[in-house]
Parts: C-alpha cells; structure tokens; sequence
C-alpha cells in the first residue's frame, strides 16, 4: 500500500509540474504559433545559426520608416527613412538616412510622402508603393520594410532601463514641441510660446530614458548645424545603435520574460511586411553584430565651408511651387546608385567635385 501511495503522490507532483509549466509557457508557445515561428527557427535563434532571408547579391535590404504618429493630418508622413542593407554571413551592416525633402518627380512632392500616397491609392499597399520609390533613389532592390511610431518607442527605451548616449555636440532648441498642446491658444499670444519647451544637451556621455531619448532624436529647431534634418538623422541612428548595445549588454535571448515583453511591444508600436519569423532573424543578428561591423554613410548636400562635395543639391523654390526641396545634382539617380553601390561592396568611396 504504501509503494502505491508513493506512486500515487509522484504523479500528482508530475502532473502538477507539468501544468505549472505548461501555464508558464503557454504564452510563449501561443506567441510563437500565431506568428509562425516553428521549433527549428527557434533553435536557430538560439544557436545564432541562421534562417531564410530574402536576399539579392547575398545583401538583405531594409527601409526603416518613422512616424510621428497621432491623430492629426499627416501623421503617416514618413520623416525618418533609414536604408539598412545587411550581409548575414559576412556579419556586416551598412545604414545610411535618405533626406525627407528629397524630391521625386513622379510624385511631384517629398519622399517621405511615399508611404501616404501608397496607402491612398489602396489600402495595405503603403509598404509596396515606397519601397518602390526608395529602390528609385538607392538603385538595389528593398526586400522588406519597418515602420515605426518614434512617439511610442519610448516605451521600449524605459523597458531595458533606459540607454547611454555620447552626445556627439551641444546644442539648445527652444521650440520642441509639448505633446497636447499642439492648439493651445497660449492666452492670445502671436507666438503660442506656450506650446514649446527649451531643450538642452550637453556633449558627452550621458544616460536617457525614453522621454529624453525622444527629445534628442526629434529635435530639430536648433541653431546651427545640429539644427538641419541630417543632424537629426544622424541622432536617430545613434540612438536605434544606443538600443542595439543595451538589448546586447541585457542578453534578452537568455530571458524569456524581456524577451517577450519586449517582442509584445515592439508588436503593437511598429508594423512591417516581414512575418515574425523574419522580423526575429534580423532582431537577433542586428543585437548580437558589433558596432565595428556598422558602417555609415550619407546622402546629403555636402558642405561648402568644409569644401566637401555632395550629391544632392537644394535648388530655387520657385521651380518647385515654392517648396524646399533637394534633388541630385545630376539631375538623375545615376550617380546615387554608383555610391550606394561602392559603399555596399565595402569599397574606397569618394564624391567628386563637378
């Protein structure tokens, strides 16, 4: 009786361990079966082995779009747009900002209406009718793309603990905009000085959480040079690197817990025409890659005090309805092609002066 009783009591334990367990997996395998992530994807995430990735000269390449979300019109104007072309075997990233302003001629306006436009014209085809357009400008052809909304990504920044930043120079911007003050009347003030606020950062080191990462990458009311967009896309890039090192010290692969929570932020913040199979391959290789491995390059108009030569060039604005653009200085893409091109084979690039 008793050799029956210990029996008995062990697989009331079993059983017990085993529910306990199932209930504190459940929502992981939940996860991973809505979005189709089998057991062999998995094990490969966790090994670091790999997957299938669409590739094109044995380089995946990626448009990261921001958005600064909300209610208001135009809230899916695009005014980040990040290349990322990535070489899997080689463990090589190459990343460089394409200027909203850049126009193009088949859509009479700014690239970073793309996305709108797309969506206009059908609903679900934002993604399809952009990347088309970016593939226009850079010359390779864009397998997948990644929107997100920069309001929210703040959340993610205060999940890990927040990130550390080198700021790379000092600068102050009186008129950042205060969320939800956008129509205040400000008591009849001609200015509405009360809808911004004064902003200050200091070069060098310095630890943000997610408000403050976001007041840094958006700012762009400064004077000076850390005024112009390409400042501001260069600080969009350091942080997204600042969040790649984090997430790398955090080993979120090893926590489940993180791991998911985070994969649930991300989730509802961001949208891609990746599967989540996909998305997970790139998060993992992009966490676990050096920064040695990154490297950058611009598409920008140069500067002249500094005699560098660049490739676009920001012409009169009575030839283009009074707007503030930037087109190639040669009147194509031609030669945009010719440098992405040399940069992605990892080669000695130079502009050169015409």
């Amino acid at each position: 009786m008793k050799y029956k009783k210990v029996i008995a009591v062990f697989l009331i334990l079993v059983f017990v361990s085993l529910y306990l367990l199932y209930q504190h997996l459940s929502p992981y395998l939940a996860f991973a079966q809505n979005n189709h992530i089998t057991p062999g994807l998995a094990i490969s995430l966790l090994r670091g082995s790999g997957g299938k990735l669409k590739t094109t000269g044995g380089r995946t390449n990626v448009v990261l779009f921001g958005i600064g979300g909300g209610n208001h019109d135009g809230d899916d104007l695009t005014d980040t747009i990040l290349f990322i072309s990535i070489d899997y075997p080689k463990k090589d990233i190459v990343m460089s900002s394409i200027p909203r302003d850049l126009y193009m001629d088949d859509l009479k306006d700014r690239i970073n209406i793309a996305y709108h436009v797309g969506e206009k014209k059908q609903k679900g085809n934002g993604f399809h009718f952009a990347k088309g357009e970016i593939e226009k400008i850079m010359g390779v052809p864009i397998h997948y793309a990644y929107m997100l909304d920069f309001n929210e990504f703040k959340q993610i920044i205060d999940t890990i603990g927040g990130i550390d930043v080198d700021v790379p120079q000092s600068f102050t911007d009186t008129e950042y905009p205060i969320d939800g003050k956008e129509n205040d009347p400000c008591g009849g003030d001609p200015g509405f000085k009360c809808r911004y606020e004064t902003i200050t950062f200091l070069k060098g080191p310095m630890h943000m959480d997610g408000t403050t990462a976001l007041k840094f990458s958006r700012s762009r009311h400064a004077e000076g040079e850390e005024g112009t967009d390409y400042a501001r896309s260069s600080r969009q890039q350091i942080i997204i690197l600042a969040i790649k090192q984090k997430v790398q010290k955090l080993n979120i692969w090893k926590n489940l817990t993180l791991a998911k929570s985070l994969l649930d932020q991300i989730q509802k913040m961001t949208k891609s025409d990746m599967d989540w199979s996909e998305r997970l391959l790139l998060y993992r290789f992009f966490t676990l890659t050096n920064l040695s491995s990154i490297r950058r390059f611009s598409i920008n108009e140069g500067d002249p005090l500094k005699k560098t030569p660049g490739l676009l060039v920001n012409p009169p604005m009575s030839q283009y309805e009074g707007a503030w653009v930037l087109i190639p200085r040669t009147g194509n893409f031609n030669e945009i092609h010719d440098y992405v091109k040399c940069n992605l084979d990892n080669s000695e690039c130079s502009i050169k002066l015409l």
